[in-house]
């Protein structure tokens, strides 16, 4: 008798129910252990500045918790899938998070259309910048402290899909004290030692999206997930930006366009 009733309670274990000590008739379920949340994706280094764009706003939000503020100028037009697209006179502005840094490393997405101006994804005035031009190549450009520009420039970059594009200097603490360009997590480009590269800004700050100079500056496309670090990234965390962004850990391919939140 007790064998079988071990038997029985055994197998009701197994399908999911067992019957209740005090209420023969009665069955309580064994209700299965929720699956544990995703957790959240950070950036490599943690970062200094992140925009995700998850929502359309007038100063969007810093995922990074630095608590940079960055304002919204003119109308771009924002889309759900978490990402805003950029058109004359539109960008967005923050306080110049890349003045007197001795290391730096700029990432962002974008889905750019042929230019027919100098384009720009963004731009420093302490004097770092990157431009998309009429010859269909990236120009990322240092201005050192005495007024020269080291340009580093791509082969021909795809327009009408997402890439993303990184930006580096090593700086002066250590290291080569090269400037290095990627894209989608390869590196395009190096330059020779740049030990004094930037200046004291005090202008304009940093932008994205497009430049104040001009309103044929505004980036003729879409912008996704800008990061920027005060310091230099590895190339293998360079890469790991990329493909975290192309499995849609954040970015452009996030599920519903939602950055920092694990899903």
């Amino acid at each position: 008798m007790r064998t079988a009733a071990i038997a029985t309670l055994s197998a009701a274990l197994l399908c999911g129910v067992a019957q209740a000590d005090d209420n023969p008739g009665a069955f309580w379920s064994v209700a299965a252990q929720p699956a544990a949340a995703a957790p959240a994706w950070t950036p490599p280094n943690g970062c200094d500045l992140w925009l995700g764009f998850n929502a359309d706003q007038a100063s969007p939000t810093d995922l990074s918790g630095s608590g940079v503020v960055t304002t919204r100028r003119a109308a771009p037009t924002w889309n759900a899938s978490g990402y805003y697209t950029m058109t004359n006179n539109t960008r967005f502005t923050c306080t110049n998070i890349l003045n007197s840094v001795t290391a730096l490393t700029v990432s962002v997405w974008v889905n750019v259309s042929p230019a027919t101006q100098y384009d720009f994804p963004w731009y420093a005035a302490s004097g770092y910048w990157l431009d998309f031009d009429p010859a269909g190549t990236l120009n990322y450009g240092l201005r050192t402290d005495l007024g020269t520009v080291v340009y580093l420039t791509t082969s021909a970059f795809a327009t009408g899909v997402w890439q993303n594009v990184v930006c580096t200097w090593c700086g002066t603490n250590g290291g080569d004290s090269k400037s290095r360009i990627y894209v989608n997590g390869v590196i395009k480009g190096t330059s020779g030692a740049i030990n004094n590269a930037g200046k004291t800004a005090t202008s304009t700050g940093t932008q994205f999206g497009g430049l104040d100079l001009s309103a044929a500056y505004s980036l003729d496309g879409s912008i996704d997930s800008v990061m920027v670090w005060q310091q230099e990234l590895s190339s293998n965390q360079v890469n790991q930006l990329w493909s975290d962004g192309n499995a849609g850990l954040y970015g452009p391919n996030a599920p519903g366009g939602l950055e920092g939140s694990g899903l």
